[in-house]
């Protein structure tokens, strides 16, 4: 994935911002774009007439919801990374947003999404930190496991990743 893109998920990590909503489809228009997926259900042009001008216009409309479940199609299908930073980072502060999809404190959410890291074969530093915050999320739930959570933090702190230090 670009640069740029693997910087703003990683910066709303680090301060564990809000990801507003132009970012969240700039985000799954990149998935889109990564895996070959089409873009229309995202972004799509729509005629529309402006009554100062009287002229008609192509206005680009873009569905935040749609770009979502393209984020939960690469977390699930792919195990893409910054898909599932995306979504274990995302703090839902509207209520038209359905909470089994989008938040992760949707308890089968994140179990999965734990699943779906402790599965990948080559854990980077950076997947080791995701892990490790899917396991400090995970407080508060029955199956707590904080001895996971200390050594997956101290993996990505090993491997260079500085969050983990925190």
């Amino acid at each position: 994935m670009k640069k740029e893109i693997k910087t703003i998920i990683e910066n709303f990590v680090f301060h564990y911002d809000y990801i507003p909503e132009d970012t969240i489809i700039w985000i799954g228009l990149e998935l889109c774009k990564k895996y070959g997926w089409d873009t229309d259900q995202i972004s799509r042009r729509q005629r529309r007439f402006d009554p100062v001008e009287h002229c008609e216009y192509d206005d680009v409309v873009r569905d935040y919801k749609k770009a979502w479940e393209f984020v939960l199609r690469a977390a699930r299908e792919k195990r893409d990374l910054y898909a599932l930073a995306t979504l274990l980072f995302y703090r839902v502060y509207k209520v038209d947003v359905e909470e089994s999809g989008y938040y992760v404190t949707n308890e089968s959410v994140l179990l999965e999404m734990i699943e779906i890291l402790e599965n990948l074969e080559d854990k980077t530093p950076f997947a080791c930190f995701l892990l490790g915050r899917a396991y400090y999320n995970q407080r508060g739930m029955e199956d707590t496991n904080d001895d996971k959570m200390a050594y997956y933090f101290e993996k990505a702190a090993e491997g260079g990743y500085e969050i983990g230090k925190a």
